[in-house]
């Protein structure tokens, strides 16, 4: 948990660092007006205090200017509220970053204004009481980074974001997602980061998701099956497997995972037999393996827990 948080914030970090803290200059009346219709919307709470009509936006809290003074960014984290999204955020063009992050008291769907958001690039709806399905609209963005986990969402997994050119970061744990994984989720060619942890996916995972530059893929507790192991293939980039509590069966003939405590790192078949030194536990039909390898001076952590045969 606490490694895909840093990485979320990384994502933030690194639109930060591209912004102008202009609060110098005089922020665009109409985005003015349009925050005000926000925190209306909120309900008015107090931690948006400095939100107040004829005065300069860009010096208000929890925004961000750009160096046109259109408002690009809004974060809003812990609010005390109880309320649907307010759907005036559409009305913010230049927007290319919404946080919405642990309000419980955010509850209904992703409003169809949305959809208006040409620019967005990082949506975070996490910690919420949001419903509903992904609405396609959000293929009319131009997300790199989708998170929203640990919210209420239910239905499939939709074929919408692989129209996502861009995405190269979704997370989607912690809610309830049925049906099959879509193959293609991930787009660029920089390192990309799937989380659909504790849903209710089921059937197997695409092949393609043992191709290209995925850092991590953490599909742990959910209902898939098949064998997984084209995600283990030699040359892979991956520093984090999470496969834990699924019904998956596991051909061990087939990956191979270096020896650790050699200095030149030679690439060895594994197989996991009750004498071998991988396993840690195991008993019945069910047992809990941990694997370690050092890859290409890369550290792959592979969680195999729960596995049942």
């Amino acid at each position: 948990m606490q490694v895909k948080i840093s990485i979320s914030l990384l994502f933030f970090l690194l639109f930060l660092s591209d912004l102008s803290l202009s609060s110098s200059l005089d922020c665009n009346a109409a985005d003015r007006t349009t925050l005000l219709n926000i925190k209306s919307e909120l309900g008015n709470p107090p931690e948006l205090s400095t939100w107040l009509p004829a005065t300069n936006c860009c010096t208000w809290s929890n925004v961000y200017c750009s160096d046109t003074g259109r408002i690009n960014n809004v974060y809003l984290f812990s609010l005390n509220i109880s309320t649907t999204i307010p759907p005036s955020f559409g009305d913010l063009p230049k927007l290319e970053t919404i946080q919405l992050q642990t309000i419980p008291g955010l509850y209904g769907t992703i409003p169809p204004s949305f959809s208006k958001l040409r620019k967005l690039e990082i949506l975070f709806l996490t910690d919420t009481s949001v419903t509903g399905a992904i609405p396609d609209f959000l293929s009319r963005t131009n997300l790199s980074a989708l998170d929203l986990h640990n919210n209420k969402f239910s239905g499939p997994t939709p074929m919408s974001l692989t129209k996502l050119p861009r995405l190269q970061f979704l997370d989607l744990s912690g809610n309830s997602f049925s049906g099959t994984i879509p193959p293609g989720l991930l787009h660029g060619t920089d390192r990309r980061y799937l989380y659909l942890a504790r849903n209710k996916l089921s059937g197997e995972i695409p092949e393609d998701y043992g191709n290209g530059d995925i850092d991590t893929i953490d599909l742990s507790h959910n209902r898939l099956t098949g064998d997984p192991s084209f995600l283990f293939g030699l040359t892979k980039p991956m520093t984090k497997i999470d496969l834990s509590w699924n019904q998956l069966e596991f051909d061990m003939t087939r990956p191979g995972v270096a020896d650790p405590n050699s200095g030149s790192n030679p690439w060895t078949p594994l197989t996991l037999l009750p004498q071998s030194e991988f396993v840690k536990e195991a008993g019945g039909k069910n047992f809990c393996a941990a694997i370690h390898a050092i890859r290409y001076h890369q550290l792959s952590l592979f969680l195999l827990k729960q596995w049942h045969f």
